[in-house]
């Protein structure tokens, strides 16, 4: 039987997980006009003398390849291999955000309209909240307010 061309492509990204990898990066950098001036094997042994192969990815605490000081193409004398907070960091250090549109800032306002601002709250205040609050009951009063209040808190009005 004979494999559709999305299921041959399956196949082989699971059986060459690392070439994948590695044409999934150089078509990335390309999209982002980026020269990625690699071969598969310096690719793949910048990734193994890292350490952090396995561990490669987006996400918080993730490894990515990052360039130095986010300039110039991938190179085997120009990349490094650090964790992801770090290359977003210095992806965005010394740049300044464009100015907000007017629409923008209507948009902003129209969402945090009636919420507070509060910083987040210690795990300690919240404990000490918690217990302030143990073998005590709610009056019916309290209870007829939260019931009556509740969309207000919600911004449901």
């Amino acid at each position: 039987m004979k494999l559709s061309p999305l299921e041959t492509l399956k196949k082989w990204r699971l059986e060459n997980p690392y070439e994948y990898a590695y044409q999934t990066q150089r078509n990335n950098a390309k999209r982002r006009g980026i020269d990625f001036n690699l071969t598969y094997e310096e690719w793949l042994s910048i990734w193994e003398n890292s350490g952090h192969f396995n561990e490669r990815g987006r996400k918080l605490g993730q490894y990515v390849m990052s360039r130095f000081n986010d300039i110039g193409d991938y190179s085997i004398n120009n990349v490094e291999i650090i964790v992801m907070q770090k290359n977003q960091s210095d992806a965005t250090k010394g740049k300044k955000k464009p100015p907000m549109s007017e629409n923008q800032k209507k948009l902003l306002s129209s969402i945090l309209r009636g919420r507070k601002i509060t910083s987040p709250r210690s795990e300690e205040y919240r404990i000490n909240l918690s217990n302030s609050r143990i073998g005590k009951t709610w009056t019916n009063e309290q209870k007829e307010n939260m019931s009556a209040n509740w969309h207000y808190k919600r911004n449901l009005t």
